[in-house]
């Protein structure tokens, strides 16, 4: 499987990815990176402890690394749970917001066990 195609399947834009790494190698190489720690595990284990800094500090590192890699889904849920969590404590129940940011980076690693 070539990197196109991971974003063919993700549903995201290849093209505006290849237009700022300017290859298909480099891409490749840094989705692989992407995909080598399960940062959503070490989410919901801060989240769990009530680490609520460490919990944002996570989410906000794969909403960057979503907007790097051009994987808008991931980055958008990122960004909602990053609201929910910048001051602290959430006033609203994340669980859902959890969910999806976690359902959006399996997508991801699950894509990129394919290259």
């Amino acid at each position: 499987m070539t990197a196109k195609e991971v974003y063919a399947n993700l549903g995201e834009d290849y093209e505006e990815v290849l237009s700022r790494l300017m290859n298909e190698e480099r891409i490749t190489k840094y989705l692989k990176k992407f995909v080598v720690e399960d940062y959503t595990t070490k989410m919901k284990e801060s989240i769990a402890e009530k680490n609520w800094e460490e919990a944002f500090r996570i989410a906000h590192s794969l909403k960057g690394m979503g907007m790097n890699m051009g994987t808008a889904k991931l980055y958008n849920s990122c960004e909602t749970l990053c609201d929910a969590l910048r001051n602290g404590e959430p006033t609203v129940d994340i669980s859902d917001m959890v969910s999806q940011v976690s359902a959006e980076y399996a997508k991801i690693v699950e894509q990129v066990a394919l290259l």
